[in-house]
């Protein structure tokens, strides 16, 4: 079923799908697919493959999209997890485009995103150095962005439990065109009352914040005397994140030092100390502007 009613353009803004449906070409609305569509679909090339899902290239209506099936029974409750999540938050331009799912034969579809996840962002900077600089912190603005969007939802902040290190990090992340979405959101842990602990495994590596490690050295790991914590645990790796975007070229040297006010407070070992997500967004914001659009007036 399509309509274009709810796609307007409103001095060049554009107006969402409402719930339960999408869109692909920012014009017309069509009803999330149902089992029986995603049916019919034809698998293409195997293009993911991980613990818990296995994603196939496909096609729909002239539309490259993403069939997604579970991998592994043993993490089913992950998988659907994930989709509960995906449908939530659908339609969001923080996740991928939900196009249908089929919760019985455990399988769901979403755009595809042909340039791959954060991780090779690299091979698409440009090579001009102010472009350059300014692609990679817009980047790092669109991951902040992303954590600002998963702390602040209506009922309760959702923290990125599988982030231990910075590849980690990026692969959680897809590239679309010059912005970058939540990928892989199985993961994704909703803090209730008392905070939570991200797996049951030891976590170590200064990438992880300090209350995700195991404290008490003259002990072996013991998951039961973990202390629990917050989503504060991501605010302690933006800076980690956004240096390595950023990179190391001199002009992103100097933004690193306008940005380390904001950082040292992202760092400090008392989680309770460190700046909400919203916070570090507007410095960010700030700096980008007196960078790149005081230039441009």
């Amino acid at each position: 079923m399509f309509f274009n009613s709810f796609i307007l353009l409103f001095f060049g803004a554009v107006i969402p799908c409402p719930k339960g449906y999408f869109s692909l070409n920012s014009i017309d609305c069509h009803s999330l697919l149902k089992c029986n569509e995603i049916k019919s679909l034809s698998l293409g090339d195997l293009v993911g493959f991980g613990a818990v899902k296995q994603i196939y290239k496909s096609s729909w209506n002239g539309f490259s999209v993403a069939v997604i099936f579970v991998n592994n029974v043993e993490y089913l409750n992950d998988f659907h997890h994930g989709l509960n999540l995906l449908i939530d938050l659908n339609p969001s331009k923080y996740v991928p485009i939900l196009i249908g799912y089929c919760k019985e034969n455990h399988v769901y579809v979403t755009k595809y995103y042909p340039l791959g996840s954060l991780i090779g962002f690299s091979n698409y900077v440009p090579e001009n150095i102010l472009e350059n600089l300014k692609y990679r912190f817009k980047l790092c603005l669109n991951y902040i962005e992303i954590i600002n969007y998963i702390h602040s939802l209506k009922d309760v902040p959702l923290v990125m439990c599988d982030t231990n290190t910075l590849n980690k990090t990026l692969e959680q992340y897809l590239l679309d065109d010059d912005k970058i979405i939540l990928n892989d959101i199985d993961a994704l842990t909703p803090v209730k009352s008392g905070g939570i602990i991200c797996g049951k495994r030891e976590i170590t590596g200064h990438f992880a914040a300090p209350e995700q490690r195991w404290s008490y050295k003259e002990r072996s790991f013991n998951h039961s005397l973990m202390k629990h914590y917050d989503e504060k645990t991501d605010i302690w790796k933006i800076p980690h994140v956004c240096s390595h975007l950023l990179g190391d070229a001199k002009a992103a040297v100097s933004v690193k030092f306008h940005l380390f006010p904001i950082n040292k407070k992202c760092l400090q070992n008392d989680s309770f100390s460190r700046p909400r997500a919203s916070e570090v967004l507007l410095y960010y914001k700030s700096i980008y502007n007196d960078i790149f659009i005081k230039d441009e007036l």
